[in-house]
């Protein structure tokens, strides 16, 4: 895992190293930057976690010259001024390869076919398969690659900048276009240590933030500041007879639907016992690759279904005890997962390490929390903890991740499926009388009454929603929303998910997979994890695991009203019965009750500064005094609105 950044344009040695300053976090252990005289310059910083010698050093280039037998990747010590840099193919790589072994078993097959000779490797890391694998497949590499990851190529060869992500997003892409040229790199903060990329925030991503707790990709919390999207590539265009960029072509080489399209055929009449078969024997591969690595592996246990049964099935893979993190905050009213947790770790003969986080301790990394989170979530301060801790006993931590996205694990796929049947057009004369009761009504009594709304965007819309675009107004101040003409989000739902898809826990679970875990849990897990130079890697997110998973008719992952049923029973002999079939409590922050009490002084600084005063209505800032003044029931979403304004305030973002 690492940090990677990249100027094509007024490329100059000093401004890269800025780059790499802000990301150091994430490659603590190497760096280096490669500059093709002052207009492409590539740089790098290196977390080892796979061959840990200087083998894996980047940018790592490969020279294609006609001077030469067949290409070949340049060695750290050598000195390659005296070759031409036409030749040169430099790659910068942020992941891990869980295929490396058998994708360099192939490379070496294809390399005795085309130059006669076996190919003479530097060592055994997964930045130099992947070199070698573009050498031999060019873009066509992609479809070959299982793992997560995101590159960029400078091929020489050519005059091209390729840039990659891999197909769910685990691993982060920024870019912009800038008067001095394109600029990309693994964190926002990367492109603003250029000097070149304005403060300005993207007032459609704020609005939508305001509904998600996060900016929903492409966007970003800048104007101009994008994401390259999961499962996606680009290539730089120039100018004809110019060096000057001047757009990034960017493909789709993998989506969940559509990749799926005969899958879900094939799937649609298959029996629960196969399916469950065919799951564990996933859930296995899966787990068995994910254990690559030359340094410790650990993993975060909550007690549930997903992470209990990670743990599982690494304790099948190693005889010495899994070293565990679970987390839990100091509230009397809120329930821990400590009880779960050493229950799964007293059954699977796990060493747990319980971490508990007070007001206090959270006061104290406020400021580190904001700078980690590279963009304003309302998500996210859990894994900053928990990372905090397992990185003093392991450098990569496995993770249940995307296990309710793709096995049906939330509530609302039990729900909404029933609206939907019981109410197949809705109760229309309602939707106004329950879009202003918003603010007035408690969650849990005014969300059953949305399900019921008519448009399908909006049923959907009501999915992880913080806030409906008649709350927003009513937030926002008037000047800040004036002359801008926002996107709704029931029209942004409508967007993402297919209007053909008539399998209603399918449709959930695309909804979820393309907004909530790639632009929310993915994206925090990786910026809070790597603030602690810490690998995260989500095993339920495999790609073959996940295909198959998504493709499962919804009833098949859904039985009796039990969530994730298939999952139990594709490994009750590993997940111990009291978890697979028990009711575990949702993993619940005080954070707001904090900011109330114990943090209500910190509150008062952030809703008292110039960005709130700017952002937040006059009635909206009466309230949040009030409740400040007096604690008490909050229909505000007070968390979301706090992390957002300090984050602006921390960053010097014109909100």
């Amino acid at each position: 895992m690492c940090g990677i950044a990249g100027i094509c344009g007024k490329a100059k040695v000093e401004i890269l190293q800025k780059m790499m300053a802000v990301m150091h976090h994430r490659g603590p252990d190497d760096c280096g930057v490669w500059l093709e005289s002052d207009r492409v310059g590539l740089a790098h910083c290196r977390l080892s976690i796979v061959d840990l010698t200087d083998a894996g050093h980047q940018p790592m280039v490969a020279i294609d010259g006609v001077s030469f037998d067949s290409p070949r990747v340049i060695k750290r010590n050598e000195n390659p001024l005296s070759l031409s840099s036409k030749s040169f193919v430099t790659l910068v790589y942020n992941g891990e390869l869980y295929n490396a072994a058998s994708l360099r078993q192939e490379i070496n097959v294809r390399w005795k076919e085309r130059y006669g000779r076996a190919l003479d490797w530097n060592g055994h890391s997964d930045t130099e398969v992947l070199l070698y694998a573009y050498l031999i497949w060019d873009m066509e590499v992609l479809s070959r690659l299982r793992g997560m990851f995101a590159f960029a190529i400078w091929d020489a060869r050519k005059q091209k900048l390729f840039l990659a992500r891999d197909r769910f997003g685990i691993k982060p892409l920024y870019y912009a276009f800038t008067p001095e040229g394109f600029v990309f790199g693994s964190e926002i903060k990367a492109l603003r240590a250029t000097g070149w990329v304005s403060n300005k925030v993207n007032k459609q991503g704020v609005w939508d933030y305001l509904s998600l707790g996060a900016v929903p990709l492409p966007q970003t919390i800048l104007e101009n500041v994008f994401m390259l999207p999961a499962g996606h590539y680009g290539e730089l265009l120039f100018k004809e007879k110019s060096h000057s960029p001047t757009a990034l072509r960017i493909t789709c080489y993998w989506d969940m639907h559509s990749n799926t399209k005969e899958l879900r055929k094939d799937l649609a009449s298959i029996s629960y016992m196969d399916a469950c078969t065919e799951v564990r024997r996933l859930l296995e591969a899966s787990a068995e690759c994910h254990l690559i690595a030359d340094v410790p592996v650990g993993a975060f246990l909550s007690g549930g279904m997903d992470s209990t049964l990670v743990v599982a099935l690494m304790r099948t893979l190693t005889k010495t005890p899994i070293t565990t993190f679970t987390i839990g905050f100091d509230h009397p009213k809120i329930k821990n997962e400590f009880p779960w947790a050493r229950l799964a770790a007293d059954k699977l003969g796990c060493c747990n390490h319980e971490i508990v986080v007070r007001p206090h301790d959270f006061r104290m990394e406020f400021d580190n929390i904001l700078t980690a989170l590279d963009q304003p979530s309302y998500d996210g301060v859990n894994t900053y903890f928990v990372s905090q801790a397992a990185r003093q006993k392991v450098t990569v931590a496995l993770s249940g991740l995307g296990g309710g996205e793709l096995f049906a694990g939330y509530h609302q796929y039990a729900r909404i499926p029933a609206s939907a049947k019981r109410f197949p057009f809705g109760i229309k004369h309602l939707r106004k009388v329950i879009e202003s009761l918003e603010g007035k009504l408690p969650g849990r009594l005014l969300r059953p009454l949305e399900y019921i709304l008519t448009d399908r965007g909006k049923r959907l819309h009501m999915i992880n929603r913080l806030t409906g675009e008649v709350f927003k107004a009513e937030l926002v101040d008037l000047d800040w929303q004036n002359n801008v003409r926002f996107r709704t989000m029931s029209d942004y739902y409508n967007i993402i998910v297919p209007e053909e898809e008539s399998d209603w826990i399918r449709k959930i679970s695309l909804t979820d997979i393309r907004c909530y875990l790639k632009s929310v849990l993915l994206r925090d897990a990786d910026a809070m994890s790597m603030a602690h130079s810490l690998e995260i890697r989500p095993i339920l997110l495999d790609h073959p695991l996940a295909e198959f998973a998504y493709s499962l008719p919804g009833h098949v992952k859904i039985m009796n009203g039990q969530a994730k049923r298939i999952l139990y029973d594709a490994s009750s002999d590993l997940v111990p019965e009291e978890i697979g079939k028990g009711v575990k409590q949702g993993f619940e922050l005080p954070l707001q009750n904090w900011l109330k009490n114990e943090l209500s002084g910190l509150a008062r600084d952030v809703f008292h500064t110039s960005a709130a005063n700017r952002f937040l209505s006059k009635p909206c800032q009466q309230q949040i005094e009030d409740i400040l003044r007096r604690p008490g029931p909050c229909r505000l979403p007070l968390w979301p609105l706090f992390i957002l304004i300090a984050f602006c305030e921390k960053h010097n973002y014109e909100l």
